[in-house]
């Protein structure tokens, strides 16, 4: 008996290791420039074709402006390097990495950690919590659209507000905006979390080669590294690989203080190149995209026949007994019980 397990075990897993190898190729996709990047404000006359992009929040308890007041929308068309259209779940996203570049000088001090909601309202507020540390992150989001936009109809020159009537600004009315989502990719529009008292937690905080507090030096190169673990952001990527194009946002809450929407003085929060700006264009300042991705295969089809099924179950088991380095479903290079966890989620998307 124990001779027929070990048999079985080892053609089980020779077949595993043939099927992983005519799975989908990982692909090291990269886009220097993007699709579309957008100043997402209510008082941009020129959406789309700006040369500066800034993000920063409306003053607080401001009524008829977003928290959120103004953010960056970046996009990309990845079908060029990632193929579309072969269903999420065939897209096993190893990791996704988006940079802006710093269009303005010393305006504002380099925070590379998330603040908490209690920090952004008022001081006279009982809930209000001091921030332990200088300056505040930049973040990053999925976008969301509302009425009847959508990621194949949103472009940079869309009109800003939800209805073309709207002659003032308002609360939640832009048509695309930052939003947190679920797994089931629900969203939840964030522009008024902090007036909402609405805790969310970005995909990733902008990281700079500079120590935390410093103040940010034109051509600063920003780094989101998205976190797939995050609510929602794996099946966002997913979805949007399948699409073709990937929308993103760029927020911050930095205070308005100078400059567009924030009166006389000099700005107190970050600019960024945009991709029409020509300085950008002859040093490589737009805003760039890296992804790394296995396309072309379920994570839990193992024996690559096109589903899951309890065939790549057992598979999956023998191969995780063994520490066969193709159990490694979520490529952190290891081996283990999250494995396990990113499998049974696999099977049951793919199944």
């Amino acid at each position: 008996m124990t001779r027929r397990i070990r048999t079985g075990l080892a053609a089980g897993l020779a077949l595993l290791g043939a099927a992983a190898a005519s799975q989908g190729q990982p692909i090291d996709a990269s886009w220097d420039v993007p699709t579309l990047d957008r100043w997402m404000y209510a008082f941009s006359g020129t959406p789309g074709i700006r040369f500066f992009i800034s993000t920063f929040a409306s003053p607080q308890d401001y009524v008829g402006l977003d928290d959120r007041d103004a953010q960056f929308i970046v996009g990309f068309d990845t079908g060029d390097q990632v193929p579309a259209g072969l269903g999420a779940t065939a897209y096993q996203v190893q990791s996704v990495r988006l940079t802006v570049t710093i269009a303005n000088d010393l305006a504002f001090e380099y925070d590379p950690t998330h603040d908490a909601l209690e920090t952004y309202i008022a001081d006279t507020d009982a809930e209000f919590v001091p921030d332990s540390d200088p300056g505040r992150p930049i973040e990053l989001f999925g976008l969301a659209y509302r009425d009847g936009w959508d990621l194949s109809t949103w472009t940079e020159t869309t009109t800003f507000f939800s209805s073309e009537l709207i002659a003032d600004p308002a609360e939640g009315t832009r048509t695309a905006y930052a939003a947190a989502f679920d797994d089931a990719l629900t969203p939840t529009d964030i522009s008024r979390n902090v007036r909402t008292r609405l805790e969310v937690t970005p995909w990733a905080v902008g990281t700079m080669p500079l120590a935390p507090g410093d103040l940010v030096p034109t051509d600063t190169v920003v780094s989101f590294d998205v976190d797939l673990d995050a609510p929602g952001a794996l099946a966002y990527v997913q979805h949007a690989l399948d699409f073709g194009r990937l929308n993103l946002v760029v927020s911050s809450l930095h205070p308005a203080t100078g400059g567009p929407g924030g009166g006389i003085g000099d700005p107190t929060y970050p600019s960024y190149y945009s991709r029409e700006n020509p300085i950008a264009q002859a040093f490589g300042f737009e805003a760039s995209l890296e992804i790394s991705v296995v396309a072309g295969s379920c994570a839990a089809d193992l024996n690559g026949d096109g589903s899951a099924d309890v065939l790549d179950f057992f598979l999956f088991v023998a191969a995780f007994a063994s520490g066969d380095p193709v159990a490694d479903i979520n490529g952190d290079g290891r081996v283990d019980v999250l494995d396990f966890f990113a499998f049974v989620t696999a099977f049951q998307q793919c199944a």
